[in-house]
């Protein structure tokens, strides 16, 4: 017995100086997303889907905007008469924590009950505490009139968007000469596979900005109707063999259809959030997102929303745990399709990750059920605690000495009381019984209660 109650004990003092999750609901890891400015070959968009209307934004970079001589070129989906269009002081910002990174972290919660029924032992109390105490930017297509019609013109915080059809390959590019842009006929061949389909462009470019706007991402907001999220890859490959990492913002819970080319270079995630204007700015985000909310001063927010991030490609300053696989920058050159996004279709994992935080959000929002579940927890380890070390070290005491370890329920110390006084000195050692007792009870809550546990949930 001494041979093994030092290592024990030693092992019992390691699992309490580690940091643990606290009793009363969960230490959850809340990784943010926080939208901020990104480097200059980042392409950065938010989307929302309803009712087969998708409201695209996309994030403008304060360098672009001291350029005049950018062009972006946007195709859509849609009809160009079909296709509604804005420009926004600034680009929503997105917080929240992600579904999957949340659902790990409360795997670890019969752990938590373990931590928290192991109290009873007292010293083990004085150990936790121990343990406690140390313990961007959309760059689109950078080049940059005849059979093209031009659909709609706004013109706002410097910048000019229309939304244009074009007939042929050549009236786009007298369309596009025409602002400045010396381009030849048949050097942008990616440009006229969308010509004669069911596509529009939406072009947009550099008037004037006045006085320090660095503070601020404008986005070019494009509204259109489709049967699915759609957002267009292919023009990117104009690059080459460029780097253009891109992370794309969709409302809701989504798949994006992934072909060979991207998969690898792809991470996918989910969060439960919000989303929200920057201070100062005014109601603009009431258009992308009619659900939100009026927060005072003409200022919107979203809470409780479900987002997807999509991100191909990455960037140094892209928060991504180490639990994921950072995804590798590639070439440009490999956007040979445009993205198909699956809305309300999230993955198989995702949706088991859903329920269980529903189960414990109820939880939460019951502390009785919580209370019962530990109570039991206790008195069933007590129990059996008692119980095999009644059978193991003194033979014949096992069953009579189950209903003892029920005593632990008022913690070691009672258990201590009871035992002496439901066993006489010359029938059993009686410090050897608890120290036996205390050590098998907590073995039982971390290697077979909070394993089951978790094993059975989960």
């Amino acid at each position: 017995m001494k041979r093994i109650f030092l290592p024990l004990l030693l092992l019992i003092f390691i699992l309490f100086s580690a940091p643990q999750v606290n009793a009363d609901g969960f230490n959850i890891y809340m990784d943010r997303s926080f939208f901020a400015l990104h480097g200059e070959n980042t392409q950065i968009a938010a989307i929302n889907y309803e009712n087969g209307v998708e409201k695209l934004l996309l994030a403008v970079k304060t360098e672009q905007l001291q350029d005049d001589s950018v062009v972006w070129i946007v195709p859509v989906a849609a009809n160009a008469s079909e296709v509604k269009i804005n420009i926004f002081r600034d680009f929503p910002h997105f917080s929240g924590s992600d579904i999957v990174m949340v659902d790990r972290d409360r795997m670890s919660y019969g752990f938590s009950l373990a931590y928290g029924a192991s109290v009873t032992q007292i010293y083990p109390a004085f150990l936790v505490m121990y343990g406690s105490f140390f313990g961007g930017q959309f760059r689109g297509i950078g080049y940059g009139a005849g059979d093209v019609e031009i659909y709609a013109t706004v013109e706002k915080e410097g910048i000019t968007t229309q939304v244009i059809k074009a007939d042929t390959a050549i009236g786009l590019y007298n369309y596009l000469n025409g602002k400045n842009i010396t381009i030849s006929q048949g050097s942008i061949p990616i440009l006229e596979e969308y010509i004669g389909e069911d596509y529009s462009f939406v072009v947009s470019w550099v008037r004037a900005i006045a006085g320090n706007e660095s503070h601020r991402t404008p986005s070019i907001f494009v509204e259109f109707p489709t049967d699915k999220i759609y957002y267009p890859l292919k023009p990117t490959s104009l690059y080459g063999d460029r780097g253009i990492p891109i992370l794309l913002y969709v409302v809701g819970l989504a798949e994006p259809e992934l072909y060979d080319g991207i998969k690898n270079y792809t991470l996918v995630r989910y969060f439960q959030g919000s989303i929200f204007e920057r201070w100062g700015e005014r109601g603009w985000l009431k258009e992308f997102y009619p659900n939100a909310t009026d927060i005072g001063a003409g200022q919107y927010r979203a809470h409780a929303i479900y987002y997807t991030t999509i991100m191909i490609g990455n960037e140094d300053d892209w928060i991504i745990p180490s639990v994921y696989q950072k995804p590798e920058t590639p070439s440009a050159d490999i956007f040979t399709e445009d993205l198909w996004i699956k809305h309300d279709s999230p993955p198989h994992d995702v949706e088991q990750a859903l329920a269980r935080n529903e189960v414990f959000s109820y939880m939460r929002e019951n502390p009785t059920m919580s209370w019962a579940i530990i109570i039991i927890w206790i008195a069933l380890a007590s129990m059996i605690s008692s119980w095999l070390a009644g059978l193991l070290m003194f033979k014949g005491y096992g069953f009579k000495t189950a209903l003892l370890g029920l005593a632990n329920l008022l913690t070691l110390v009672i258990f201590i009381i009871a035992t002496f006084g439901f066993f006489k000195k010359e029938e059993i050692n009686r410090p050897k019984f608890i120290v036996a007792f205390t050590i098998i009870f907590l073995i039982i809550n971390f290697v077979i209660f909070a394993p089951l546990f978790t094993f059975f949930l989960f």
